[in-house]
């Protein structure tokens, strides 16, 4: 960084020493915004690139429900899932499957087998899942997303998540939850 000030101290040089004037401000915040650090990498401000996602939207198959067995002082839980098991693809992009399981206590968990086989110089891409929650009269609860990086030419691999939420929307209509949902591979 003390070379990159050096440098562009010994080329402003000349533009400093001449007359003041909105022609020498002009030309200084020009060059200022194109050293900026937080700049340096982007060909123009107003034209940023935003990475789009690609989706492909789903149902899935039809769900299925249970209870946790009894551990120690906790009673047993209910919960649901729900599956898609067709693989699909977009781009060089795999999933083999996913799943999403959701507790009556707020315990949420994902488990997804992807794959990314792209060829090009990227590392790999972001992939993920998103989950629409509805009950069986079509009243959305929320929507849930998890994504993981997956490496180029890593073959299927097992990504799982677990996270609890307290959200009272989903513990009072637990029992009211559509027997298939809505879901969409998506990739950045």
């Amino acid at each position: 960084m003390a070379i990159l000030a050096t440098v562009s101290g010994f080329l402003l040089r000349p533009i400093m020493s001449g007359e003041k004037g909105d022609r020498r401000k002009e030309v200084m915040r020009l060059i200022k915004a194109r050293l900026d650090p937080d700049h340096a990498f982007l060909s123009r401000d107003r034209d940023h690139y935003v990475p789009h996602e690609k989706l492909l939207r789903r149902l899935s198959d039809a769900g299925t429900a249970g209870t946790t067995a009894a551990r120690g002082q906790h009673g047993p839980v209910a919960w649901r899932e729900w599956r898609w098991t067709e693989p699909a693809r977009i781009g060089e992009c795999t999933w083999k499957e996913v799943r999403w399981r959701f507790y009556e206590n707020g315990r949420v968990v994902f488990h997804a087998e992807m794959d990314n086989d792209v060829g090009s110089f990227r590392l790999g891409a972001l992939q993920g899942h998103r989950i629409e929650l509805r009950t069986a009269d079509d009243c959305l609860l929320g929507a849930w997303r998890a994504a993981f990086f997956v490496r180029r030419q890593s073959g299927i691999h097992h990504y799982p998540a677990s996270v609890v939420e307290d959200d009272p929307l989903l513990q009072q209509h637990f029992d009211d939850l559509a027997s298939s949902q809505n879901g969409a591979c998506f990739v950045r």
